[in-house]
């Protein structure tokens, strides 16, 4: 298939995104590459997002709009790729943008040896910021260790490193791994355990075309969603107990997402004392918690990561409490609050 020939399908859910739709959408009909289908799923706005997106449509054909009740980003992704006719579908969020030769880079990449899929990658958009954090290895992945692949992709400790929208993925593909609509949380971790599950032949290219803005009241970031957020990863834990990469490196996995736990911990202490006692509860008393204290010794996690799972293990919670509390004095000194 020659490169100019294949459509790639672009989705973008947004939702309250009038501040950053139009940045979003003009970095993509301005592509250098043009073999485009442009899918913009308004998922319930109460702002103007809805008209912005449909005044830019009115000057670009390749833009198909719909508009439907709230459901969520996963939901709506998959709503989008329900909806594609391209050869692959990718995601862009409608708080980021792109370069604009970022589907012609990658395309050249398809040409190549047709794979299943192409992880690229990001930087941000402010210049204090270390764009060198998750760096990638150029190659096909059936060439990449295993044990890295899980540890670089699926578990590092990088900010996005298992983003869903540095994916370009074929069609028939991507239209039978679905974004798992209950979770809330790290559901892009979820969906890349599952597609690498489904296919090795794909390729790795260490091209910073995606822009990522930092959105501050972002679900992952806003304090009030942490307790929803650990239960999203205690559900993703019962859930990909039968992944075979988790069965053959279930340690780091793991310690990956026990890490998320300790890391969300201290935020719903911040929102309400009562809640942080709550899920404390909810996570002193999951099976799956429970069952993998055994692999963590193995991995090097943090001295407060291991004192926090050291306080949940034996159930000492006045101790952790007391921990929580430090934490968040530690964090508004060094903020400065």
């Amino acid at each position: 298939m020659n490169n100019k020939n294949i459509l790639i399908s672009i989705i973008i859910p947004c939702y309250n995104s009038s501040n950053t739709i139009r940045k979003c959408i003009d970095s993509i009909i301005n592509q250098s590459y043009k073999n485009l289908e442009i899918i913009i799923i308004d998922d319930g706005s109460k702002d103007n997002t809805f008209d912005i997106c449909k005044e830019i449509q009115k000057k670009d054909n390749r833009i198909k709009l719909f508009k439907k009740n709230n459901s969520g980003v996963s939901a709506t992704r998959n709503f989008g790729v329900s909806h594609a006719n391209g050869d692959y579908v990718t995601f862009v969020d409608s708080d980021d943008y792109l370069e604009f030769d970022c589907y012609e880079r990658i395309t050249k990449s398809i040409n190549i040896c047709n794979y299943d899929f192409i992880r690229y990658n990001f930087k941000y958009d402010f210049e204090k910021t270390n764009n060198n954090l998750h760096l990638l290895i150029n190659g096909d992945i059936s060439s990449i260790d295993e044990k890295l692949l899980v540890k670089t992709v699926i578990c590092s400790s990088s900010i996005y490193p298992t983003y869903s929208p540095l994916l370009i993925i074929k069609k028939n593909i991507a239209k039978n791994i679905v974004f798992d609509e209950k979770l809330s949380y790290l559901e892009d971790k979820d969906y890349y355990l599952s597609l690498i599950e489904k296919t090795k032949k794909g390729y790795f290219l260490d091209e910073k075309k995606y822009i990522v803005t930092i959105n501050n009241e972002s679900a992952s970031r806003n304090i009030k969603n942490s307790k929803n957020n650990i239960r999203s990863i205690l559900a993703l834990m019962d859930k990909i107990k039968n992944y075979y990469l988790y069965e053959q490196y279930s340690d780091i996995i793991n310690a990956s997402l026990v890490s998320n736990i300790c890391y969300m911990l201290p935020n719903t202490m911040i929102d309400s004392f009562s809640e942080c006692k709550r899920i404390t509860n909810e996570i002193i008393n999951n099976k799956n918690i429970n069952n993998v204290y055994r692999d963590l010794a193995k991995n090097e996690l943090s001295f407060k990561d291991k004192v926090i799972i050291f306080t949940l293990k034996n159930k000492f919670k006045i101790l952790l409490y007391i921990l929580l509390i430090i934490i968040i004095i530690i964090k508004r000194i060094k903020k400065g609050d």
